[in-house]
């Protein structure tokens, strides 16, 4: 019974974990661990703190703030009183942070307070933390839960959907095209209302020949402005569709006065103002960067695959199961070193292997997307090696692999049945 239960806590760790998580390392200095986060854009470094009431910093990092124009008057709340370490009470400044950028996480309006000391540690305390939903520590891994399909909509467009899932016939796809690409208009896909629709621009979804969405694209020449009306009306536009963005995305990662640049693990977003006035506004989320376009060389697609795979694998790994991910010799090796407190056997891995196998593959291969990348990346086989350490220290080893040609044949959602007739040893 002892060893059933064993298995089945293995089984379902892989069952709990898919994409749907996202790890962020924190550093361990001085007895304490670190998180980088970006304050207002501005990158600082906070201690992770559970039991802190709400995010503080140093008087050094709030006059840094107030210097660069990002803490004003209309963000401070009033003054506070707070409790020190050695129990003394000190007075505080209550503050509204506009965003908190935690890897990607963006916390808008977060409650803190300015402790008035030049060297005061900075806490990220509950009032961010709450603000993250579900999230684990182990170790210096922070694991947050997270929805990671949001970002697959964009202006009221499923950019899962192909071409032809829109009602528009494959075989026209080339008519009227550019540079391989068919530039389909918003309106013609759906007419809701965005939170960009009062900016009237150009609106268009950009399809791929195969069919598939590379992102949305907005545009606006300002053709019917007179010229010397032309500067003035553009700059205004840029403007506010920036002001926009900020307030859904937040700070970008890169900006100048003519061009600004969101870059996320999920999607990425460039708009700019060229020299002729001319308005350009691109989003692509990443999953699509990956997975369907065809101009991605193999070998960064398969660096990218062992990156991401990698991530899921290393932030489920413990003591008990080390699992990891690599490319060797054109195949794709999912590795699992697994510990058990009861007597092994050859019969044992192998029965182990069996299901292990068939849960990564539930969890990476269950969609066609996923089945389409690693069809992409042209591996010749899927290996799963499973090295499976009893209590007596004895190691057994098992070696399963799924050929290319068999993963094309595959049909998903798929049984385990149907898995484990494909299994070659």
């Amino acid at each position: 019974m002892k060893k059933i239960i064993l298995l089945f806590i293995f089984i379902i760790s892989f069952m709990n974990y898919a994409f749907s998580q996202k790890v962020i390392e924190m550093k361990y200095e001085n007895g304490i661990y670190t998180i980088p986060c970006k304050v207002n854009g501005v990158p600082m470094k906070f201690i992770f703190d559970t039991g802190a009431s709400d995010v503080s910093i140093s008087l050094t990092e709030a006059k840094f703030l107030i210097k660069q124009g990002l803490l004003s008057d209309n963000d401070v709340k009033g003054k506070i009183k707070y409790k020190i370490a050695n129990g003394e009470i000190e007075e505080g400044t209550k503050i509204n942070l506009k965003e908190i950028n935690i890897d990607g996480f963006i916390l808008k309006d977060v409650e803190a307070s300015i402790v008035h000391q030049l060297d005061a540690p900075l806490l990220l305390g509950q009032s961010s933390i709450s603000k993250l939903g579900t999230f684990q520590l182990d170790g210096n891994k922070l694991i947050i839960r997270e929805n990671n399909t949001d970002y697959l909509t964009f202006l009221n467009v499923d950019l899962t959907k192909s071409y032809s899932e829109f009602g528009f016939l494959q075989s026209g796809i080339k008519l009227n095209s550019v540079n391989d690409f068919k530039y389909v208009k918003l309106s013609s896909i759906t007419k809701e209302n965005h939170f960009l629709s009062g900016l009237k621009f150009n609106e268009y979804v950009v399809f791929n020949l195969n069919g598939d969405i590379e992102g949305v694209m907005l545009q606006d020449s300002f053709d019917k402005i007179e010229n010397n009306q032309k500067e003035r009306k553009a700059k205004e536009k840029f403007k506010e569709l920036i002001k926009k963005l900020e307030k859904k995305f937040g700070f970008p990662d890169s900006s100048n006065k003519e061009s600004y640049q969101w870059n996320t693990s999920r999607y990425n977003i460039i708009t700019s103002l060229d020299d002729n006035y001319e308005i350009f506004f691109m989003y692509q989320p990443k999953f699509h960067n990956n997975t369907k376009n065809n101009k991605i060389e193999t070998k960064e697609l398969r660096l990218n695959t062992e990156k991401l795979i990698n991530e899921t694998l290393v932030s489920q790994s413990s003591y008990e199961s080390r699992k990891f991910a690599r490319i060797n010799n054109n195949n794709f090796e999912f590795h699992n070193e697994i510990k058990i407190a009861y007597e092994g056997s050859k019969k044992e891995v192998v029965k182990v292997n069996s299901m292990v196998s068939y849960y990564l593959m539930l969890q990476f291969i269950s969609s066609k997307e996923n089945k389409k990348l690693f069809l992409d990346c042209n591996f010749d086989y899927l290996v799963f090696k499973v090295q499976l350490t009893d209590k007596y220290h004895r190691k057994f080893y098992s070696e399963r692999k799924i050929s290319r040609k068999s993963l094309e044949k595959l049909k998903v959602p798929f049984t385990e049945n149907e898995i484990l007739n494909l299994l070659e040893k």
